[in-house]
């Protein structure tokens, strides 16, 4: 089966490095507007409305993210397929923060989401907003990564076109 082939993927190697740079841009663009304006109106709520208010932030935050994290995960395991030797480096940084940022949702973001959801507490509310500094600031490093990746891929297709035409 051709699909399963690293020739495969190969050909494709543009429109994966614009995809995972589209999606994490997206996801940084995001994760920055979510710490600087959403989390931090979570404290001006108010104990009436805030378990509602807290549940639709989860349900509507996960639906707007589930698209763009899952292709930005996609398109990273296939950029250690695609992405030539000399950038493989990036490429495992981006994992590694990738990681972080998963261990860090899973382990104090989710579990924190859990707690508020039965009324605002102001110390989980600062657990929150310090693990999400955290994943913002990993979330950049991927930004600036899938920036680099994208650029590089770019300006060594256009040296490759411009040495054939020669």
């Amino acid at each position: 089966m051709d699909i399963l082939t690293r020739s495969f993927w190969i050909k494709w190697r543009s429109e994966i490095v614009i995809l995972h740079a589209l999606s994490c841009w997206f996801i940084v663009g995001l994760i920055w507007t979510i710490h600087a304006v959403h989390y931090p109106l979570f404290a001006d709520v108010g104990s009436q409305n805030y378990a509602q208010f807290q549940a639709h932030h989860v349900e509507r935050i996960g639906k707007l993210l589930l698209v763009p994290w899952a292709l930005e995960g996609i398109t990273a395991v296939l950029l250690i397929v695609v992405i030539p030797k000399k950038q493989k480096l990036l490429v495992i940084a981006g994992a590694i923060l990738m990681a972080g940022i998963l261990a860090l949702s899973g382990l104090v973001s989710a579990p924190a989401h859990a707690e508020l959801a039965d009324g605002f507490n102001e110390s989980v509310h600062s657990q929150l907003m310090n693990a999400n500094l955290a994943r913002t600031l990993l979330w950049t490093m991927r930004g600036v990564i899938a920036g680099s990746l994208l650029f590089t891929t770019f300006t060594q297709k256009s040296t490759l076109k411009i040495e054939r035409a020669s």
